[in-house]
């Protein structure tokens, strides 16, 4: 096994996110199995090729569109409908990232965001 590269921790959720890939018209529906400040793993039935997307989470009083790259896809089992696995490395906006960290630390403590 190789050793993680990650800077930060990453604390296991089930968070109902969306995510927005330019050019696409509608937000494809995910669920983030974990996430850090630095990123998040996705579960989605969508096949994204895109490496650049808009990971929206939610917050308090709506939600904050973080910049995102999908570093990692892994595809279902082969199978018509079965879930693709993205890791996403955030790249937040010196604005979001206070956001980002109020989500982030409401996932460690147990308190996870609706």
């Amino acid at each position: 096994m190789q050793p993680s590269n990650r800077i930060h921790t990453r604390h296991p959720c089930s968070l109902v996110v969306l995510v927005r890939v330019p050019g696409w018209r509608e937000a494809v529906p995910a669920v983030a199995r974990d996430i850090g400040m630095g990123g998040a793993l996705l579960s989605m039935r969508a096949r994204i090729d895109r490496r650049d997307v808009h990971v929206e989470l939610p917050i308090e009083d709506g939600t904050v569109a973080i910049r995102s790259v999908i570093v990692r896809r892994i595809e279902g089992a082969g199978k018509p409908g079965s879930s693709w696995l993205y890791g996403v490395s955030f790249d937040p906006h010196f604005s979001e990232r206070h956001k980002l960290l109020k989500i982030v630390d409401k996932v460690r403590t147990g308190a996870q965001p609706k």
